[in-house]
């Protein structure tokens, strides 16, 4: 997600992150494809642990239910 989707360097002290250029077009036309199976992958900071509602939240509101249940944090 970061890096991929958001511009996460960019507005990292802010409440709302940018969504990258094209992300959202390229994402919906991946998807309806019907040719790939979408998840995101993120990280969870161990010191903040409302970080993934948080980005849940911002997943739903731009990709609304294209991802839901496709979604799982990694330690890296």
């Amino acid at each position: 997600m970061d890096g991929v989707l958001v511009d996460f360097g960019k507005k990292v002290n802010e409440i709302d992150l940018e969504l990258l250029k094209n992300a959202a077009k390229s994402v919906v036309k991946l998807h309806e494809s019907d040719k790939y199976d979408l998840f995101i992958a993120m990280t969870a900071p161990w010191n903040n642990p409302s970080s993934f509602s948080d980005k849940r939240i911002w997943i739903e509101e731009y990709f609304g239910e294209i991802f839901k249940k496709k979604m799982f944090i990694k330690h890296r």
